[in-house]
């Protein structure tokens, strides 16, 4: 589920590939597009300046990028030999980053639509979850060897790796400053400074959830959304 807070509606991706918006007042259906032709594994909408771009990613390792106002596809690539499990767009709207189930954190050009670059994770570590810095050009994300590692996307040189002890990352949140960042697993979430290369631990929440679905942090909180929700 991606909810867009100013326009007052959501979007759910389903298990046949379809995507379908949401208007949270009448509880309608606004639109839907078929994107994919296998589970929607993940959707991503811009930020502010590019409210209209939204990305989906599917079971079948397959990446879409819609313009929400003429239901076009922008781009369409198969760059992941697996599951695409993740996808995030920069706050300029000019990059896109995807993690998959093969190890693989890719990130692409929008405009030119073109790979830029592979970042290679542990063997067999599949990538659950990541996200640009709002700040800065710099991506963390997680995988299942149970760290959080943090890019700098300039020079392509690793900035820092988080240890998560017993659980790996599913979701991941920067706070406000771009400096923190909220990890949530299956029973919780660590709150963790990773803005220097050694990451200073700040506080942890265990809240007894099962399969963590979705992590968003706005101004007045953090939310963490199960999948029994």
């Amino acid at each position: 589920m991606l909810l867009n807070d100013e326009e007052n509606y959501f979007f759910s991706g389903l298990k046949g590939g379809l995507i379908i918006s949401w208007d949270i007042e009448t509880s309608k259906m606004k639109t839907n597009l078929q994107a994919h032709k296998s589970e929607i594994k993940s959707l991503y909408l811009a930020r502010k300046e590019n409210p209209s771009l939204l990305a989906s990613a599917s079971l079948d390792g397959k990446i879409k990028l819609w313009d929400l106002r003429g239901k076009n596809t922008n781009i369409s690539v198969k760059g992941h030999l697996e599951s695409v499990n993740c996808i995030s767009i920069s706050p300029d709207s000019f990059y896109l980053a995807s993690g998959a189930n093969d190890n693989l954190v890719k990130l692409w050009d929008i405009r030119q639509n073109k790979l830029i670059k592979d970042l290679y994770v542990s063997e067999q570590s599949a990538v659950n979850c990541l996200e640009f810095n709002p700040y800065c050009i710099t991506l963390a994300y997680g995988s299942n060897d149970k760290t959080l590692k943090h890019w700098d996307l300039e020079r392509f040189e690793l900035i820092s790796v988080t240890p998560m002890d017993k659980l790996p990352a599913t979701k991941l949140a920067f706070d406000s400053t771009g400096k923190n960042i909220f990890i949530g697993t299956n029973e919780g979430f660590k709150y963790w400074m990773i803005d220097d290369e050694k990451p200073e631990f700040i506080d942890m929440f265990d809240l007894g959830w099962n399969n963590l679905q979705d992590l968003v942090h706005k101004e007045e909180g953090l939310y963490g959304i199960p999948n029994n929700y």
